[in-house]
């Protein structure tokens, strides 16, 4: 057990050797005190051999010596275009071809980060004059110096240079890490975008065909003598939805304001569905089928909601819609109404008043597929307003709570012309929205007769 605990120690030990980078350059011309460095520096070579490309069996530091500082630099500069680094030299201030100053100066134009030992017995340059010169990382012992200062200073030096390389190479992989991932998220940005890019066209696409399933609202100029609509989505498609279909007498027109389940995208495709079952409706009455009745109209709606969900499978999907239906006949004056849960504003010459609507939807879960619902006939004479309207507007939020249906029939009720009413309503809409989101789509229609 001991024996294989001792090689894990071993392995450890190579293994963070490995990762230390010791070595030493040592440039003098006394040969005694180049054996005294490889003594110092625990050396076992019994001779040097100068120039060698052998390196010291030493286990802690790696020493390379060098007569003269102008071999050091040679062989400095070769190791260096190798890739590797000589973290610390030492140098003898005074030798034949190249001195420890100049030396030390080469060495720094090489690797600026490589830690300087200058020693010498003569004072030809004043510390600060050497530091001046070379900066950072040099230090200066004056012969003869304390073998364990040296020792001490070699060991503290190296020390610092390894963990100095360490944090810069971590702070480099760090770097990469953080410029990789960079990239990563700037090409995920650029797909998210790009897809985002292709929902809103796809979207912007779906409004233009929101738009033109839309009546053509001087059908109402033939029947009414004023006339304003105001629609507004909460998002670029919307589920509100209104219909102006004249019928094939063109002497009927029918009215229709409904407000499908949700808004944006979702709604948007509930009001593709209602408006191929509108024109299935249409249809039937000017076959004779259907009466034009607004109840019947709404009760057709309701069926054919009810059949797709059971078809579907579909308990609990949201598929419905709150609306008023009108019908009007200009050869018999006669006018009648329905709504689920959506009710009918009238202003005359006696005031404003409600015309409730049944309180049932069209088409949700909830709802028989036999529901009923009530016309109701309204007696028109000229000059009376009706509007129909979705709780849009009512309850849009802003800086004093809702819009309400207080603020919104004091507007109504007004002896306005429709196009003063429609442009207050609107601007009242959107003072009260200010910077508010808004909460749901908007719709108000009005006539006046």
């Amino acid at each position: 057990m001991k024996s294989l605990l001792a090689v894990a120690i071993l392995l450890r030990k190579q293994e963070n050797k490995k990762k230390l980078n010791n070595t030493i350059y040592i440039a003098d011309d006394d040969k005694n005190l180049l054996n005294l460095y490889s003594s110092i520096f625990d050396s076992e070579e019994d001779e040097l051999d100068f120039f060698s490309d052998e390196e010291s069996s030493d286990e802690k530091f790696s020493i390379k010596l060098f007569e003269d500082g102008f071999f050091l630099v040679d062989e400095f500069k070769k190791i260096y275009e190798k890739g590797e680094e000589i973290p610390l030299v030492i140098l003898d201030m005074r030798m034949p071809q190249m001195n420890g100053f100049e030396t030390a100066k080469r060495v720094r134009e090489i690797d600026k980060n490589t830690i300087v030992i200058i020693i010498t017995a003569y004072h030809e340059l004043s510390i600060s004059e050497i530091r001046s010169e070379l900066k950072t990382g040099i230090y200066y012992f004056k012969k003869p110096f304390n073998e364990d200062e040296l020792y001490s200073l070699v060991d503290s030096a190296l020390k610092q240079w390894n963990n100095f390389k360490e944090l810069a190479e971590l702070k480099n992989n760090l770097e990469l890490k953080v410029e990789e991932r960079t990239k990563e998220l700037k090409k995920s940005k650029k797909l998210i975008e790009k897809a985002h890019q292709n929902i809103k066209d796809s979207i912007n696409y779906a409004s233009i065909i929101q738009k033109l399933i839309l009546p053509n609202k001087t059908i109402l100029s033939e029947y009414f003598s004023e006339n304003f609509i105001f629609w507004k989505p909460k998002d670029i498609v919307g589920g509100d939805i209104y219909f102006i279909v004249e019928l094939d007498s063109k002497e009927e027109v029918i009215v229709m304001v409904l407000d499908g389940a949700g808004h944006g995208v979702s709604g948007a495709f509930l009001t593709m569905l209602v408006k191929a079952i509108e024109n299935q409706i249409v249809a039937e009455i000017n076959s004779g089928f259907l009466e034009p009745s607004p109840a019947k109209i709404l009760e057709e709606f309701n069926i054919s909601l009810k059949t797709i969900l059971e078809e579907g499978k579909s308990k609990i999907a949201s598929i419905g819609f709150d609306g008023a239906v009108l019908y009007y006949n200009k050869s018999t004056n006669k006018c009648l109404f329905a709504g689920a849960k959506s009710d009918l504003i009238i202003v005359d010459k006696n005031g404003m008043c409600v015309i409730n609507s049944d309180r049932k939807n069209v088409g949700f879960p909830r709802i028989k597929i036999d529901q009923k619902y009530t016309d109701q006939e309204i007696e028109v004479e000229k000059g009376i307003k009706m509007y129909l309207f979705t709780d849009g507007i009512v309850d849009q939020i802003g800086k004093n709570g809702k819009f309400g249906k207080s603020q919104l029939f004091s507007i109504l009720s007004k002896k306005w012309s429709l196009d003063e009413v429609g442009e207050k309503v609107e601007r009242a809409f959107f003072k009260h929205k200010s910077d508010f989101e808004q909460n749901d789509d908007v719709t108000i229609l009005g006539i006046e007769f």
